[in-house]
């Protein structure tokens, strides 16, 4: 098998076993924090803990992997201080106790998924419209696990998800025997970059559309969960919630090399932002909880038209010095959203109640829809009448 075959064959293992971990874990763990006794505020305050970590780790995680030039060893490193710390975290219930395990499992957490990315891409080469290809084994991973975790949880009880994450860690960490030596830069001139691109017209309404969608995806990753469980339905259900919209997600992922060809990554994502607007809507709307299995088909349109394109769109609007770093931003915008939005969602949560939560963050959805349509389409008009200018001068 050709070397740069068998790379990515391993890059496709990787993403399998972090997102089976994924969906097995994250889909029931604000569940489990509700049943534990608390609030949705103290929900949304431990969730926002996460990405503002994330915020200074990731920077610290990528000096290192410049400094040391090993993926290998950074990632053993960071898996089994994910292993450690979200075992830990299954073993303590009072809220301050469960805040700080949450921010060690964070700490380490955060640079798993920009690693693998970085890895892949790098990989890819000038071939990064086969990006999804890669990313496809990601949501077969999170499908086999989702699938049956749901079922299995109903007959074990939730304090198993901590194990059960750890189990698909540690076999994410035996993948790594086979992974070929590799320096992967995450992106060491992140704040240089950061400001950098953020002197672009067209980086700032990049950013402030993926911000507001983002701040509205929080909306239902943070407490759909427990707004289906709270409706009456049983841990099954939310398994298969997560399962159908990681199935929608497929035929995005198989085509999103001809429809990048076709379409283009811009056209791409605003599509995405438009579907996220229409998820939210219908979450609100949901008389029964068996209705998230249709709404959640939708996932595909829009977290995956959005991350497809928007991979892609910030390929083609950075730099190529700035590409790692421009890949970093695009995780760190979600966590600036989640930080902004995190414990204005929980407070949202507890006092306007699940449907109006979901409204406000549809009306925010859209807004950066309109916001990225917009500003994009004023500032093609804008380079064009400069340009013409520049001829008739």
């Amino acid at each position: 098998m050709p070397a740069t075959t068998r790379a990515l064959s391993i890059g496709k293992v990787l993403y399998f076993f972090m997102f089976a971990g994924t969906g097995i874990f994250f889909p029931f763990l604000n569940v489990y924090y509700r049943s534990t006794g608390l609030s949705g505020t103290q929900i949304g305050l431990i969730n926002t803990l996460g990405p503002l970590i994330a915020i200074f780790a990731g920077p610290m995680w990528g000096l290192l992997s410049d400094k040391l030039g090993r993926l290998r060893l950074l990632l053993a490193v960071i898996i089994l201080g994910s292993i450690i710390s979200v075992l830990g975290l299954g073993l303590v219930k009072t809220f301050f106790a469960i805040l700080g395990l949450a921010a060690v499992f964070n700490l380490f957490g955060c640079a798993i998924q920009p690693l693998v990315d970085s890895y892949n891409l790098a990989l890819l080469g000038e071939h990064r419209e086969r990006y999804s290809e890669q990313r496809l084994w990601g949501t077969f991973g999170f499908l086999a696990s989702s699938l049956f975790s749901g079922s299995l949880f109903e007959k074990v009880g939730l304090r198993y998800l901590f194990p059960g994450y750890a189990v698909c860690l540690g076999l994410l960490l035996f993948t790594l025997i086979w992974l070929p030596p590799a320096a992967t830069r995450m992106g060491r001139t992140v704040f240089r970059g950061f400001t950098q691109m953020l002197r672009q017209p067209i980086w700032l309404i990049f950013a402030a559309a993926v911000i507001l969608v983002m701040i509205a995806n929080n909306s239902w990753l943070n407490f759909l969960g427990i707004t289906v469980t709270e409706m009456g339905a049983k841990d099954s259900l939310v398994g298969w919630m997560w399962s159908v919209g990681a199935i929608s997600e497929i035929p995005v992922m198989l085509f999103g090399t001809r429809l990048l060809r076709r379409w283009g990554a811009k056209k791409i994502m605003a599509a995405g932002f438009f579907f996220y607007g229409v998820r939210l809507i219908l979450y609100a709307s949901m008389p029964v909880p068996e209705w998230v299995l249709g709404i959640n088909w939708i996932q595909g349109l829009s977290f995956g038209f959005y991350w497809v394109g928007g991979v892609n769109y910030v390929s083609e609007i950075t730099p190529e010095h700035l590409r790692a770093t421009g890949m970093s931003m695009l995780v760190s915008l979600f966590n600036i959203a989640s930080v902004t939005a995190g414990p204005l969602i929980g407070l949202a949560f507890d006092n306007l109640g699940s449907s109006r939560l979901y409204l406000l963050a549809a009306v925010t959805a859209w807004t950066g829809f309109s916001i990225f349509v917009f500003g994009t389409l004023h500032l093609r008009r804008k380079y064009a009448l400069q340009a013409s200018g520049d001829e008739c001068g």
